[in-house]
């Protein structure tokens, strides 16, 4: 169910049933999921399911369910038609790391004269919350959430917010950002 902040934020608590699965997975990772990033402290997890996904393969269909479960939400909280990316990506912070103040607007182009952003809503799924801090601070709407695990966030990628550091542990979230299925730039 969702809890609206505004109308373009809402938190979804106890949003999937398979946020043990999805945190192994990150925890498990494939060779060539991990992609370290050696100019910043956290590390990013991708996931993909591969050719539309094995109806064999069960962590496949996780990965499908969640994708589209988080696509519905913004659907039933934002009349959003969201276009359905089927991967598992999260971040990973070790003890003692966050993530600078920054929105989630990409953008196609460099050049600014035909720039328009592709992102419209971002999705954060805490996957764990067995550490401390890690809060998730919006200081232009003077909002600070405390991470639960499977709490998940949705909201316009015009926010502007920033991570505290985890302590006494690591924080794993999926974060997703999702594109206007209707949009020009969706193709």
């Amino acid at each position: 169910m969702l809890e609206f902040i505004s109308d373009d934020f809402a938190v979804i608590y106890n949003f999937s049933p398979h946020c043990s699965d999805l945190l192994h997975m990150v925890r498990t990772p494939r060779k060539g999921e991990i992609m370290e990033m050696h100019d910043r402290c956290y590390n990013f997890f991708t996931r993909h399911v591969i050719a539309g996904g094995s109806p064999d393969n069960m962590e496949d269909q996780i990965i499908l369910t969640y994708s589209q479960s988080i696509a519905d939400a913004l659907k039933e909280g934002f009349d959003f038609d969201a276009v359905v990316n089927n991967a598992l990506p999260a971040v990973v912070y070790p003890e003692g790391c966050g993530m600078g103040l920054h929105d989630d607007l990409y953008h196609n182009s460099d050049d600014p004269a035909k720039r328009e952003n592709v992102h419209v809503f971002s999705s954060v799924h805490y996957l764990n919350d067995d550490y401390d801090g890690g809060e998730l601070l919006f200081p232009d709407i003077d909002l600070t959430i405390t991470p639960e695990e499977n709490m998940m966030l949705l909201f316009a990628c015009h926010y502007k917010h920033r991570g505290n550091p985890a302590t006494n542990g690591i924080k794993v979230s999926s974060t997703k950002f999702w594109r206007d299925k209707n949009a020009d730039s969706a193709v």
